[in-house]
């Protein structure tokens, strides 16, 4: 009867009415699962156009999650999904490391045939709860669960365009190092747009150069951080300034001035921090170990940096080990990422540093352990569902509050029935 009991158990809800932000929170604190926002809403869509918002999956479990992603409803013939890095790189699925989110976008393309009016449907995204091997429960059913988030597109026939400059910054630079000019630009109309930014460089009252970008197209309702950049290689070290202007075709969005020096070289102190060495997948023995290094410049000035270490196992050095180069703006921190061959069991030990600009930080160390292969038997994956519900509500779940509701389902299997 227990046994029965659990086989037809649907749905246990953990809901809490906290906002995306909370719930990523509270997920991570008390171990799970999710998927955030749980509505999508495109207003103001226009026939023929394409729009785009970001999924976000979180996986705070042991290992790491892939989570897929497929749209149903009326809308679903008018969804894709694409690389958050390269909108040009269709995918149905995000892996995500334990202890960090992943990230994917949704792409909405409304057919020149749509007639105005509100459009619905759904995306279905749906992981596994238990680790390879470990995916069935006692009843020989895979067990996966799964998030639903409504989406609705409003379709409309007249095309707005708006948008702002909302921000420009530079900073001091060194003679030889580029000058790197970030304009903010606003898209606010329910088309994609092409801004014209152009940047004037200014000694005094005198135009020294001009520069212009294009060619960075911005999809509507998103913001975009368009960068110009000035060569100094020539520039005599003094006080300048930047002017900026963008438009788009018949509307001025915006216009900054904005100061900054450059100086000789060697003026600004580079400085930086080695923050954290962490593994973020799991590997087995001759397969390839995810490492990340992160990196903090705390200078005065951009630094390229480089992870570059030791990877020993069981006390003999294997090989070693560097990640690919990487600027790093002022104040800012970034994921120096190394791919790591472990070719079988074993303790591996990770010794490393970061290079940046002919400096270096202090050496930081990662232990971990390759076991051998266990063929685990039929059961509940074990340390994985308890983490969600725990004691008679175990097979049924829904990972985070209010950031997606997640929903077991089951996958049967074959039943053998001796050819009867």
């Amino acid at each position: 009867m227990r046994t029965r009991f659990f086989r037809t158990m649907i749905l246990l809800v953990l809901v809490a009415g906290a906002a995306a932000a909370s719930a990523r929170e509270a997920t991570r604190a008390d171990g799970g699962i999710g998927v955030y926002p749980t509505q999508v809403v495109f207003d103001d869509a226009l026939r023929g156009g394409q729009y785009f918002s970001t999924l976000g999956v979180i996986n705070n479990l042991e290992g790491e999650r892939t989570f897929a992603f497929e749209a149903e409803g009326d809308i679903a013939p008018w969804v894709s999904f694409t690389d958050v890095d390269d909108r040009t790189m269709p995918v149905t699925e995000v892996t995500a490391p334990r202890g960090r989110d992943g990230y994917v976008l949704l792409r909405l393309s409304v057919p020149d045939s749509a007639s105005n009016g509100v459009y619905r449907g759904t995306v279905t995204t749906t992981v596994p709860l238990g680790g390879e091997g470990s995916d069935e429960d006692e009843s020989g059913s895979a067990v996966t669960v799964a998030a639903v988030i409504d989406v609705e597109a409003r379709v409309t026939g007249v095309q707005k365009i708006d948008g702002s400059l909302l921000d420009v910054a530079v900073t001091d630079v060194e003679v030889g190092v580029p000058l790197r000019v970030r304009s903010v630009v606003a898209n606010r109309s329910n088309v994609r747009v092409v801004p014209d930014v152009q940047v004037a460089i200014l000694n005094g009252t005198t135009t020294v150069a001009t520069a212009a970008t294009v060619d960075a197209p911005i999809d509507p309702d998103e913001t975009r951080t368009i960068e110009t950049q000035w060569p100094t290689d020539a520039a005599p070290p003094g006080d300048y300034s930047v002017k900026v202007s963008a438009t788009l075709p018949g509307m001025q969005l915006g216009e900054r001035t904005m100061r900054f020096r450059v100086l000789p070289r060697g003026t600004l102190t580079r400085s930086g921090a080695f923050e954290n060495l962490e593994l973020v997948n799991d590997p087995t023995a001759g397969g390839v170990a995810k490492i990340i290094a992160t990196f903090r410049n705390t200078g005065e000035i951009e630094s390229t940096a480089v992870f570059a270490g030791e990877l020993y196992r069981d006390g003999v050095l294997v090989k070693p080990i560097v990640s690919l180069q990487k600027l790093v703006r002022k104040d800012e921190a970034q994921e120096l990422e190394a791919l790591v061959e472990v070719p079988g069991t074993g303790t591996y030990v990770l010794r490393g540093k970061v290079n940046y600009e002919g400096k270096e930080t202090e050496v930081r160390e990662l232990l971990f352990t390759i076991a051998p292969e266990v063929v685990e038997g039929r059961g509940s994956p074990s340390g994985v569902v308890w983490g969600f519900a725990g004691g008679a509500a175990a097979l049924v779940v829904v990972a985070a509050a209010s950031s997606g509701w997640f929903v077991v389902r089951r996958k049967r299997q074959p039943v053998n029935t001796g050819g009867r």
